[in-house]
């Protein structure tokens, strides 16, 4: 009978990693919302963090080189125990930083928008504004403009009824020129803000408001004052959230989130592509039989897109980070997945200057102790040696209901300068995982530490040096098998196919026939 073992060796990478950053406390946890490539190739990482500073939340921002040591990391928010969350993070002209989030040590409300800017190396505030009413009031997205910032979020404290989106322009200083909600009397929120070409602004999230569901995609197209120049709700009789847009490089714009309306799951990842003027040109969803969450979106180098999220329906064990690259018509290219037994969940992607892309989400499988900031370096295809399975999501092709609300108002929400304390983070850093080079061959004996693996006719016989768990995959990345190796010989049915083997800290592949 043939037999099939792996050979292994340790691969240095200067581009590719998967690392775990965060703190050793069992009671708290460090969440990752954002990541930007920086000029110097590294890359900024923004969240919040309760294992250092204030434990109900403290902003944070991490800085990585290009190869994901960790160069420095600091925490921004106030001397009393309340929530401070950062969602976004761009690195500006100067080299510094905008960080934008929700605050509740400081500002007029319950909750106040907290826009931030740092100098290059984080040691500095340089300018820190909070914006907001009465009410709650989060910022999601920020973008630097050709004169300064727009900021967009949610509020209860303006606007029609309900949340309604609300963005903001700011100077170059974080001054207030002017403010806009849109929306009606159900609950609207803006998750994400990008410049446009001629100088506009467009804006994602979804409405409870208009549309054909409980939820719709909103899209919203603003000239460079606020003005509305189009608006479109994209969706079906469920709930269906916009969480992240990008304009293409033909100069419309690609959406990204997740559908409660189609697909295979309830919910899958939805995609839309629309033109300049926010004519739909094609939809996708993607998913499998149970629940999978899209958070962010990038265009790549070849001028097709990956798509960020986190799935129940593949991938090793509870939520795990699912990846899918789609070409620029939206044909279905390729999908990876990423995590352990507990859960991982991807929360940010951008492309990398060398055609790649990195990921940052959460861990709660590969930390220090609770859930940890994850950092993915991934190649153009999406792999990293053996750290990422593939996956085979099913494509449908949702028929989308499409309306054009006409909404927008002015408002004036409270401006105020908080006293921020700068926190000491000394995160600890962790390998995620470590990548081998794999060969499979097939010889007259083999073993792989101290593990002997036999294929046989129906399945693998396992000989082990001793008790120890093991975990089967298959070549989709679904868990084919999980159990305890017994010491001496064990015999596993499996249908034909490739596995990938895993015991404690050691991988394999065997193939049965």
């Amino acid at each position: 009978m043939p037999i099939f073992f792996l050979t292994t060796n340790i691969l240095m990478s200067l581009t590719l990693f998967a690392r775990a950053y965060g703190g050793t406390s069992t009671d708290y946890a460090d969440y990752p919302n954002a990541i930007v490539q920086t000029t110097d190739g590294g890359f900024a990482i923004a969240g919040y963090t309760r294992s250092f500073g204030q434990n109900d939340g403290n902003f944070f921002v991490l800085k990585l080189d290009p190869d994901g040591a960790l160069q420095w990391a600091k925490g921004f928010g106030g001397a009393t125990l309340k929530n401070d969350r950062a969602y976004s993070v761009i690195q500006t002209t100067d080299g510094g930083y905008v960080i934008v989030g929700r605050t509740q040590s400081y500002g007029a409300g319950l909750d106040d928008f907290l826009v931030l800017k740092i100098n290059p190396d984080g040691s500095n505030i340089v300018w820190a504004k909070t914006f907001g009413g009465p009410g709650t009031d989060y910022g999601y997205s920020v973008v630097q403009t050709t004169d300064g910032y727009a900021v967009a979020g949610s509020t209860l404290s303006f606007g029609a009824g309900g949340y309604d989106f609300l963005v903001l322009k700011l100077d170059s200083d974080g001054g207030l020129v002017w403010a806009k909600t849109f929306g009606g009397t159900g609950d609207d929120a803006a998750w994400c803000v990008t410049q446009a070409t001629d100088g506009g602004l467009v804006v994602a999230g979804y409405t409870g408001s208009f549309g054909a569901g409980s939820q719709d995609f909103l899209v919203l197209k603003l000239d460079s004052d606020g003005g509305l120049d189009w608006a479109k709700t994209l969706g079906g009789a469920g709930g269906d959230f916009a969480y992240s847009i990008t304009q293409t490089a033909d100069g419309g714009y690609f959406v990204g989130g997740f559908t409660g309306s189609f697909g295979v799951g309830v919910p899958d990842f939805l995609v839309v592509k629309l033109d300049s003027d926010g004519g739909l040109e094609w939809t996708k969803a993607f998913g499998g039989e149970n629940w999978d969450y899209a958070y962010s979106v990038t265009q790549t180098a070849d001028e097709g897109y990956v798509i960020a999220g986190s799935t129940l329906s593949f991938g090793i064990g509870q939520y795990d980070c699912l990846l899918v690259k789609m070409a620029k018509d939206g044909a279905f290219q390729w999908a990876r997945t990423f995590g352990g037994a507990a859960n991982d969940e991807a929360h940010s992607v951008t492309r990398t200057t060398d055609g790649g892309c990195v990921v940052a989400g959460y861990t709660a499988n590969f930390g220090a102790v609770g859930p940890d900031i994850l950092v993915l370096r991934l190649d153009s295809e999406g792999n990293y040696a053996d750290c990422v399975l593939e996956c085979s999501p099913l494509t449908t092709v949702p028929a989308l209901e499409i309306s054009s609300p006409i909404v927008g108002a002015d408002c004036s929400p409270a401006v105020n300068i908080p006293t921020m304390q700068i926190l000491a983070i000394n995160p600890t850093v962790i390998e995620a995982c470590e990548p081998v080079y794999e060969d499979v061959g097939e010889v007259g004996s083999g073993s792989h530490a101290g593990i002997t693996c036999l294929s046989l006719a129906g399945g693998l016989l396992l000989i082990s040096p001793d008790v120890m768990d093991i975990r089967l995959y298959s070549a989709d990345g679904r868990l084919a098998y999980f159990g305890k190796l017994e010491k001496g010989q064990n015999r596993i049915p499996l249908d034909q196919g490739v596995y990938i083997w895993s015991v404690e800290n050691y991988k394999g592949k065997a193939v049965v026939r």
